[in-house]
């Protein structure tokens, strides 16, 4: 080892605590109209955020960015709240605190999964980045996140509820999103992906209770949380537009996001990539195919079926 490479070994602990300590009081407003989508998880949300993904205007996580977004949560968090945030979270400090985390270990993602060159931290730091992020969760985070930050925009992603409720169903059935919380009594229950708010109550449920109450909560969340917010703001898309008809949607996207088009998205568009996330192989109306297990639970599924615009007429296949 060289005297030089001694003495920075020696100095990277002191130099890491300043790097922390400037970040903690430097005016952290680093994100530029951030790009939100709002989705249930099996709703076709890793397709969208794949095809976004391609634009170089955009900068996300190689991924979902749970791992950051549970980190800004504060320590005393209700868990009875889960993934649950309350209005009271949407102050400027958590605003801060927020862009540092996901700016900063979206960094380390990034070199770590897609090999950026280290440094990059350094430079992108002295600009303002389109930030976009696909995280499932933040479906019960919308009204937090639309005042945290006026200047966001939200794709609003939905599915048709007994699809999108079987594909919950048939990710229950694999290793996908496992969690396996504590109940405060102690007891440890399996659970799957989203925890909204009263997620407590459904535990001792079938799989198909739990993924009808996950949907309904999720999309009501979304619902509830973009009602007070711009409209010029929030784009709809539906996830059979967006199998049907990829790049008249990708192209809309692009406009609303304001990016405009690009090559790369274009030839996604062309060749669809099967995403990492698929569990068999999509075909229309594959839900039936769990009808017997499904019946018990549409009823549940009506009212915000009917707010998102979908038909309700979900008899036994003739």
């Amino acid at each position: 080892m060289t005297i030089a490479t001694s003495v920075l070994s020696a100095a990277a602990p002191a130099l890491r605590a300043f790097r922390d300590g400037a970040d903690a009081v430097r005016p952290w407003r680093l994100f530029d109209r951030p790009v939100f989508v709002l989705a249930m998880p099996r709703s076709g949300s890793t397709l969208l955020m794949d095809l976004l993904d391609a634009h170089p205007s955009l900068w996300s996580w190689y991924a979902e960015a749970t791992e950051g977004w549970m980190a800004a949560r504060p320590a005393d968090h209700d868990p009875r709240l889960a993934d649950t945030w309350p209005r009271s979270y949407a102050t400027d400090e958590m605003r801060r605190r927020l862009e540092r985390i996901l700016f900063r270990e979206g960094v380390r993602s990034r070199e770590l999964e897609r090999q950026v060159p280290r440094g990059v931290h350094g430079r992108l730091a002295h600009r303002k980045v389109r930030y976009f992020d696909k995280t499932p969760t933040n479906c019960v985070r919308t009204a937090v996140l639309a005042e945290l930050w006026p200047d966001a925009r939200f794709v609003f992603l939905h599915r048709d509820g007994p699809a999108n409720v079987a594909s919950l169903v048939e990710a229950w059935d694999s290793p996908l999103g496992i969690r396996d919380p504590y109940l405060p009594d102690g007891r440890r229950v399996e659970w799957r992906m989203l925890q909204p708010e009263g997620w407590m109550d459904h535990v001792d449920g079938s799989v198909a209770e739990k993924c009808a109450f996950q949907w309904v909560a999720g999309n009501t969340a979304i619902l509830d949380g973009l009602a007070g917010v711009d409209p010029s703001r929030v784009m709809e898309v539906r996830y059979q537009d967006l199998v049907d008809a990829p790049e008249a949607t990708a192209r809309a996207l692009c406009d609303f996001a304001e990016i405009g088009w690009h090559p790369a998205v274009e030839s996604f568009c062309r060749e669809m990539p099967q995403t990492r996330v698929v569990l068999s192989a999509p075909a229309k109306e594959k839900w039936r195919t769990r009808y017997d297990e499904l019946a018990p639970v549409l009823p549940r599924l009506v009212e915000v079926s009917e707010r998102l615009g979908y038909p309700t007429d979900w008899g036994p296949a003739g």
